[in-house]
């Protein structure tokens, strides 16, 4: 068991707030145990402990937050500035998943996700990248897609960025975490072709990252 105990920096640092101690502490000591994070867990009611480590990822549930996400996360990263967040829903849905994409989280799992996942969404998020479930992300781009509007929307910004369709198919569901494996599968196309489209668009975009990506998806619309 690991609690936050300390207020000095550390690479590694990852923490988990949760309601549930036991689940919190036990995924603490697994993520402890097989990777090369640090893992400490702390309950909502006095997270402050916790933030005060500079944390590099916060696993939570937004289901238990303590009040609407566009007010929970903004106090949570003015604590903590660099702080990326990891969803881990016992209350999945398409559209939590819609909610945490716009407040910035860079992984969404449902917690009923074994935990090789939950270390592959970390590890990813790590280093700079995303991780949606499956389902999630391929539910939120078949939303937008049957939806008129964003039918619309998607083409106004293909348009304005010269995009061709594919190029913004691509760059909408790596938006949404989707691997380029799954977006190939996906699309019945090659990983190169995936590949291909991906930094052509990013080009024409002049988008550095998956970061400025997102944020260019949600005000072009391709996420709602």
């Amino acid at each position: 068991m690991q609690r936050a105990t300390a207020t000095s920096p550390e690479p590694g640092l990852i923490g988990v707030i949760d309601e549930n101690p036991i689940l919190a502490e036990a995924l603490c000591l697994r993520l402890s145990e097989v990777s090369r994070f640090r893992a400490y867990s702390a309950g909502w009611s006095d997270p402050s402990d916790l933030l005060d480590l500079d944390l590099s990822l916060l696993i939570l549930d937004p289901a238990q937050a303590p009040g609407p996400l566009p007010e929970v996360v903004p106090a949570l990263r003015a604590l903590n500035p660099g702080l990326r967040l990891i969803a881990y829903s016992s209350r999945p849905s398409v559209a939590c998943a819609r909610d945490c994409v716009r407040e910035d989280f860079r992984a969404f799992l449902t917690k009923t996700s074994n935990f090789d996942q939950l270390l592959q969404a970390a590890s990813a998020v790590a280093g700079g990248g995303m991780y949606f479930e499956r389902r999630y992300a391929q539910a939120l781009v078949t939303a937008e897609t049957q939806d008129p509007a964003g039918d619309a929307r998607a083409s106004d910004a293909a348009g304005a960025g010269r995009l061709s369709e594919r190029e913004v198919e691509v760059l909408r569901r790596i938006s949404l975490g989707m691997s380029q494996k799954q977006i190939a599968a996906d699309l019945e196309v090659s990983h190169k072709t995936v590949d291909t489209y991906r930094a052509r668009g990013m080009q024409k975009l002049g988008l550095k990252d998956r970061s400025e990506l997102v944020r260019h998806a949600l005000e072009m619309g391709w996420i709602e």
